[in-house]
């Protein structure tokens, strides 16, 4: 994170300072990876402004069985299951929504202290515009997880939940779990960290034009991206919302940034208040 990008806002000439960082999600020594590290606050700024346009919020997390787990180790693999749940879910009226891997769960221990490395468990996050769905519809799409899988509707695992109109807390905690990063150490499996590098895994479908329906709590903390992170990440200075402009030379942050007269944001993005 020695490296950025410097941009300017088009109205009062208001200085932002981009650092580069490598996106990795066990890249944790350095804060670009890791729970709430830079990364992870991009990625959820980035959302935000998309969920918050949701009403209600539905949550599956489809996870693959053992089984066939070797078949889904390349990007490739992830990439194609990933369309085609997302065709599926627009096929059942979800016109538009956000998902993303997790390719590791909970059930391990401390890899660091001597625990034993956790096993790949590939399971797709997906937020969509629903609340509450009959047995009937869940089981209509868990068969056609299984036909896309190609296996028995009685290995196919869909978890479903939902947050109704007025539970912001559980929607926010929503977006930010679907988005933390859960593969945190490379040695977990070096193969699959090789292979996945590049990889494209926070992506939505759908039309987002429309206004946010619902505020974020005040008393969030970090869960929920800053206001100048989200404005920042849509292209916008987060002191008067004109446009940035970024230039295209990479620069050293320690050349550009002078702690005394520059702010820390979040996510990596610096701002001075004036032009140079």
């Amino acid at each position: 994170r020695s490296w950025a990008l410097v941009g300017t806002c088009e109205q009062e000439g208001h200085e932002i300072a981009h650092e580069l960082i490598c996106n990795r999600e066990w890249c944790w020594e350095s804060g670009c990876g890791g729970n709430n590290g830079a990364a992870h606050q991009r990625r959820k700024a980035s959302w935000y402004p998309k969920a918050r346009q949701l009403k209600k919020m539905g949550r599956f997390v489809i996870t693959l069985p053992p089984e066939i787990r070797g078949d889904y180790r390349t990007k490739a693999a992830l990439g194609k299951f990933g369309t085609s749940v997302k065709r599926l879910m627009q096929r059942r009226g979800f016109d538009r929504g956000l998902r993303r891997w997790h390719f590791f769960g909970e059930d391990h221990e401390d890899f660091a202290n001597g625990g034993e490395a956790p096993v790949f468990h590939p399971h797709m996050e997906l937020l969509v515009e629903a609340g509450y769905l009959s047995e009937a519809v869940l089981d209509s799409i868990k068969a056609s997880v299984g036909r896309i899988l190609k296996v028995d509707i009685e290995r196919v695992n869909v978890h479903y939940q939902y947050a109704k109109v007025g539970d912001i807390g559980k929607k926010c905690h929503m977006v930010s779990y679907a988005l933390r990063p859960t593969f945190t150490d490379w040695a977990w499996d070096e193969e699959l960290a090789y292979e996945i590098i590049g990889f494209r895994n926070a992506l939505s479908w759908g039309k987002w034009d429309g206004e946010p329906v619902w505020e974020i709590p005040v008393d969030s903390g970090r869960e929920v991206p800053c206001r100048e992170l989200v404005a920042i990440e849509a292209g916008y200075c987060p002191h008067d919302g004109s446009r940035i402009t970024w230039t295209p030379d990479i620069r050293r942050l320690s050349m550009v940034v002078n702690p005394d007269d520059w702010i820390f944001i979040d996510g990596g993005y610096w701002v001075r208040a004036g032009p140079s």
